[in-house]
């Protein structure tokens, strides 16, 4: 029905179909040339419709337009496809105006979801398009299709009287369908009557201006299938058409004795009689040499003995309407090389808890192929991790027998002799997940003692609390120590965690019975925070009313230093997957204090981000016992197992807090060997629960003093 090529001149554009004309006003609203010089339409054929003088923002606008236009009464459109090719530029800010693209609808000044309308918009920051149809029936695919700046675009939607369908492509891809969505016909078969308005790059206000290319830009009666649309995006681009040259892998530089592929894709008019690569050798595209045996739009590149040099590469398309050459790509070789190190072993965390998810990855270069296997080095002994083939290592579940020094050995064949190199390692350490109790205490607030941590009050966002620096960041101004932590005392034996009480209130509220509540203890070093324990309520939750106290009980296997610095965080899983962090965990949004500004700290420790604010409400108590400095039973004791829900409990005399518990991991059949490893942060209490995984095979634990 509609085909606007912008191949005229002036300040009005004619379809190429149904003679309908649009006038081309520029920002001002005054009738301007705006289509771009030759050869800046898509693939660098033809004209287009320029509009980067537009400000791409909620600001009057360029538009090619027609209002009231009888050449435009199409009438009941059951079925339809629009198609158009788009290239947003830099700066377009286009996210702010959701700058419009293509509008066609019933007589008068319309917008996009107006009703018996439709068109085309921006959205996401310019980096992807929506259609809106008959009032507001929208279909957007998010990020997708991604739309890149400076860079063509090809985008359809069809409606077959049942789905709407969006595809996507560019000059180098063909157009793919994205998405479809299901409406009615009430929804999206709009009555466009005896008389229509048409907007290209702007709305009927002229306040959604697209500040970007627009060519090739089309309207059918009837919804066409997927050949069909790629058939469009074919028939813009010359005949033949080749895409730029792609090169495999895209590391820099490519060393001799690598696999490389070329390729690109091509169109035009069948059939295509030959498909030949060339190289500059090295030349800076002086001469080109053809590559023998180049049959296709890829080529299996020999790269062994290639000297170190910057090579070019391109394709020459033959078909039924001529030939076609490419843009060529270009590859910086190298001498063939043994693995070279380009990052030594990180992971992430460090330290975690007993279950969560740990990543370890390193970086080689050299001749390809590489090959990988990792490495875990406990107690001296080193052994090769089954499967872990890659240069990236994912513990789902860490256990503690995952502890230790994790390295990376990579392997090649540079021109037939074998080369191996391992990385410098790096160290995980497991910190144990403990068992503890939670009850509500109503509104009567507990009692402090001497060594407590505590600031018990109950108006509210209180500042700069005095002899308290928890949770402050201080500024300088605030009494206390520099950082939002508590400090422990003196006392040489340092201090059991005897309970934790926190009011429940502020913007938080309560929550239900039967949750699982997870508490984290960190020891800070000035914004570091590294995770001492993890702990989980073993009885079930009570509901707690907002007001109310709430006691954790069961913690005195955690021991804090003397004159140490400490944090802790509480997370709660409410039902509906709606989780709060209370004192500050930066993974979960809001904080528990009302109005406050508290640390951020992740979950597995790491750097804590410290807020500007110092207003906080802040209703806890730290309950700590003093500890004696050398009341360890020396006397050898058992370990108590119990198994329940998964989950294995280890437990000894608390007298023997103080002990190391270490393991080994040896096959039942080998038994007991040397291996032994100290199970982290165990010699601070006398309990630890461990997640059963049968894959982690046996598992051997025995207690060690001193």
């Amino acid at each position: 029905m509609l085909k606007f090529g912008f191949e005229d001149t002036g300040t009005t554009t004619t379809d190429s179909v149904a003679g309908v004309t649009l006038n081309i006003l520029n920002s001002a609203g005054a009738a301007a040339d705006l289509h771009g010089a030759t050869g800046t339409g898509v693939g660098g054929f033809g004209k287009t419709l320029d509009f980067t003088s537009a400000p791409g923002s909620q600001a009057a606008g360029p538009v090619a337009s027609t209002t009231a236009n009888s050449a435009l009464g199409f009438g009941s459109v059951g079925t339809w496809t629009i198609t158009q090719w788009i290239k947003p530029v830099t700066g377009a800010n286009l996210n702010a105006a959701l700058s419009r693209l293509f509008i066609y609808g019933v007589s008068g000044t319309i917008q996009d979801a107006s009703a018996n309308a439709m068109g085309t918009e921006m959205e996401n920051n310019g980096t992807s398009v929506r259609i809106s149809v008959n009032n507001g029936n929208r279909m957007s695919l998010g990020l997708t299709p991604a739309l890149t700046l400076n860079s063509w675009s090809f985008i359809a939607y069809t409606y077959d009287g049942t789905t709407l369908k969006m595809y996507s492509g560019n000059e180098a891809t063909a157009a793919t369908q994205i998405g479809s969505v299901t409406l009615t016909a009430a929804q999206a078969a709009p009555n466009f009557g005896t008389a229509g308005s048409m907007f290209l790059g702007n709305n009927g206000n002229l306040n959604r201006s697209f500040k970007g290319y627009i060519d090739d830009a089309r309207f059918y009666t009837g919804a066409g299938d997927a050949t069909f649309v790629e058939n469009v995006r074919q028939s813009a681009l010359p005949d033949p058409n080749v895409s730029a040259t792609t090169i495999t892998p895209t590391n820099s530089p490519i060393y001799a004795g690598t696999p490389v592929t070329l390729s690109a894709t091509f169109g035009g008019t069948a059939p295509f009689s030959s498909f030949v690569w060339q190289s500059d050798g090295g030349t800076s595209g002086v001469t080109w040499t053809n590559l023998l045996g180049s049959v296709t739009n890829t080529y299996a590149l020999n790269t062994t003995g290639m000297t170190a040099a910057t090579n070019q590469f391109r394709l020459i398309v033959t078909g039924a309407a001529g030939s076609a050459t490419n843009t060529p790509a270009s590859k910086i070789f190298a001498a063939a090389s043994g693995p070279i190190i380009v990052a030594n072993t990180i992971i992430v965390p460090s330290a975690a808890a007993v279950g969560n998810t740990v990543v370890a990855s390193a970086t080689f270069d050299g001749t390809r192929p590489i090959a990988y296997q990792w490495h875990l080095t406990t107690n001296g002994v080193t052994v090769n991790i089954p499967g872990a083939t890659s240069n990236v290592l994912t513990i789902a579940s860490a256990q503690f027998t995952d502890a230790g020094s994790y390295s990376l050995v990579a392997s090649n064949n540079p021109g037939g002799v074998p080369s191996v190199l391992t990385n410098t390692p790096a160290t995980l350490t497991v910190t144990p997940l403990f068992g503890a109790s939670i009850s509500d205490l109503g509104t009567t607030a507990p009692v402090s003692g001497g060594s407590d941590i505590f600031q018990l009050n109950t108006n509210n966002n209180t500042k700069f609390p005095d002899t308290l620096n928890y949770y402050d960041n201080n500024n300088g101004t605030s009494v206390g120590l520099s950082g939002q932590t508590f400090t422990t005392g003196n006392n040489s034996g340092g201090y059991a965690v005897n309970g934790l009480y926190i009011k429940y209130g502020g913007i938080e509220g309560g929550h239900a019975a039967g949750l699982v509540e997870t508490l984290r203890f960190y020891s800070m070093s000035g914004s570091v925070a590294t995770l001492l324990a993890t702990c989980q309520n073993t009885n079930p939750a009570p509901a707690i009313a907002n007001g109310d106290w709430t006691q954790w009980s069961g913690l005195t296997n955690i021991v804090l230093q003397p004159s140490t610095t400490y944090a802790y965080t509480l997370f709660v899983s409410q039902s509906g997957g709606n989780s709060f962090e209370q004192m500050g965990n930066a993974s979960n949004t809001p904080s528990y204090y009302a109005g406050g500004e508290i640390a951020l700290i992740p979950a597995v420790g790491g750097t804590a981000t410290f807020g500007a604010s110092h207003n906080f409400d802040a209703t806890f108590l730290v309950n700590l016992l003093t500890l004696g400095g050398s009341g360890v039973n020396t006397t050898p004791t058992n370990i108590t197992a119990v198994v329940s829900s998964g989950h294995l409990t280890l437990s000894w005399p608390s007298d023997h807090t103080g002990w190391r518990l270490q393991n080994q991991t040896n096959a039942i059949s080998v038994g007991l060997r040397t291996n032994w490893v100290d199970v982290a942060g165990a010699g601070a209490t006398n309990q630890v629960i461990i997640p059963i995984n049968s894959a982690n095979g046996s598992v051997f634990f025995r207690l060690v003093y001193p």
